[in-house]
């Protein structure tokens, strides 16, 4: 729904979404107010732009998870340790690159975030209380120049910046 607080009482207004599959994971929402869903069980990621009224929708790898906007793309993890950058216009797969390194395992890739130099990914490696690692990814292009130690089962929603 779209929701309205500024006047009283707020105006609502339903959305409807033209989704093959509404088993939704994540949800970002930029600037402009786009907002990209992924769907993890049906390898997909949306995205509503509302200035035009109209939704996209994009086949990817399998598994998307964590999602998040970057000016005009947009990244995407996906349970296997990859990432995946998307152009918003016409939304479309721009890359997708592996998130392991040659020292480092990654799976349970689900959580991600930007900064205005990187993209830093949450994963954790092997078991469920495997270690878990935030990765930096350089918004410029290039694998992953840092991996840091965060602990055991790491887990994130929305932005893991904190932005």
């Amino acid at each position: 729904l779209r929701l309205d607080p500024s006047v009283e009482p707020p105006a609502v207004r339903i959305v409807e979404v033209p989704a093959s599959c509404w088993l939704l994971y994540s949800l970002a929402i930029d600037e402009a107010g786009r907002i990209a869903l992924t769907g993890f069980s049906c390898d997909r990621v949306s995205v509503y732009d509302p200035s035009a009224g109209r939704w996209g929708s994009v086949a990817t790898e399998p598994s998307p998870r964590g999602a998040i906007f970057a000016g005009d793309r947009l990244f995407v993890t996906h349970t296997s340790g990859l990432l995946t950058e998307l152009a918003l216009g016409p939304l479309r797969v721009r890359e997708v690159q592996t998130l392991a390194t040659a020292d480092v395992a990654v799976g349970e890739t689900i959580g991600i975030g930007a900064t205005s130099t990187h993209v830093w990914a949450i994963a954790r490696e092997g078991e469920p209380a495997g270690p878990g690692r935030a990765l930096r990814i350089p918004l410029a292009g290039g694998p992953v120049d840092a991996v840091i130690d965060v602990g055991a089962a790491p887990h994130t929603q929305g932005d893991l910046t904190g932005a």
